[in-house]
């Protein structure tokens, strides 16, 4: 229970970068949205493996290039959750709001993908 409350403030914390990067480039720069939610996942992602090793799941122990290789992967399909999934609900079920698509998106992510795949696969 420990990890999955130190996994849910690193996760608030990488959202928070994510969510700072798309919103600088989508609103203050104008960059597409699907792109600005790819690149903001990604420093979402880079901020989430460092606090991930060394502070909510403590595993230092495990080879960090493995542990990288595995969590690239896995923030690869996470990318493609969080870009496909925003997508889908702004072009096709009509959400007009950016930011709440991609709320509604990395809670779902976020609970179902990324959290099981860190504690069982990463940094087990």
């Amino acid at each position: 229970m420990r990890s999955f409350m130190r996994y849910n403030v690193s996760a608030l914390i990488a959202t928070a970068a994510d969510f700072l990067v798309l919103s600088i480039l989508h609103y203050g720069f104008g960059m597409y949205y699907v792109y600005a939610t790819a690149i903001g996942a990604v420093a979402g992602a880079i901020v989430s493996f460092f606090l991930g090793r060394h502070w909510a799941f403590m595993n230092k122990e495990g080879k960090l290039s493995i542990q990288g290789f595995k969590y690239i992967l896995t923030s690869f399909f996470s990318l493609i959750l969080n870009v496909g999934g925003v997508y889908l609900l702004v072009d096709i079920i009509g959400i007009t709001n950016v930011l709440l698509a991609k709320t509604i998106i990395a809670l779902v992510v976020g609970f179902f993908f990324n959290f099981p795949m860190q504690r069982f696969y990463i940094y087990k």
